[in-house]
């Protein structure tokens, strides 16, 4: 594992026990928001179980490290993370957040990097135009060795309030992805591997 990774994987770690004044203090503002979307059951897992969890995705797809939203406004987390194949890995899992930080992580090849100002900048905007309320899974049942993807997208919405979004498909379901679902998918996996 290089430097900047383990540096990436410390500063993820000491971020959430940093901040847990200002958690606290932002879940006691955001209870009394009554026009609130109600959180789905996988939603209200996945925030009941606290920072740095691990979640396990529907349909076999295993679990994964959900990384920690951050604070301040309009911060955003996008996750994409590959499972299946023959050997059950994936093609790789990819990690954005707000504050510039990717980090890809595929078999043969590990890295991560600061993102440009310009690319963030699209980058968001792409993460907040999202209708991620309508993200469904797609899994298929004849698919043994399918590759499979999720796509956890978290970001800060009005109020402060953090939701978060899952969208999974496989190799047999790939096709009958929304429109909107595959373009945040495109746009965020062009940085696969830290390109710029």
């Amino acid at each position: 594992m290089n430097q900047r990774l383990r540096t990436l994987i410390v500063i993820i770690n000491l971020i959430p026990s940093c901040l847990c004044f200002a958690q606290e203090g932002a879940n006691k503002t955001t209870s009394a928001t009554p026009a609130q979307k109600p959180e789905t059951e996988l939603q209200r897992q996945n925030s009941a179980q606290g920072q740095n969890t691990t979640v396990v995705l529907p349909d076999g797809m295993g679990a994964f490290q959900k990384v920690e939203l951050s604070p301040e406004a309009n911060s955003w987390v996008v996750q994409i993370i590959t499972r299946g194949g023959l050997d059950g890995k994936g093609k790789g899992d990819l990690t954005i957040t707000s504050q510039g930080h990717l980090a890809w992580n595929e078999r043969k090849n590990q890295c991560n990097i600061k993102l440009r100002d310009d690319v963030l900048q699209m980058l968001t905007q792409t993460a907040f135009s999202a209708d991620a309320s309508k993200w469904v899974g797609l899994p298929s049942m004849i698919c043994a060795d399918c590759f499979k993807t999720a796509v956890v997208l978290q970001r800060r919405e009005g109020a402060g309030i953090g939701r978060t979004y899952i969208a999974y498909w496989d190799s047999g379901t790939e096709e009958n992805i929304s429109d909107e679902l595959r373009k945040v998918y495109d746009t965020f996996m062009t940085h696969k591997g830290c390109k710029q």
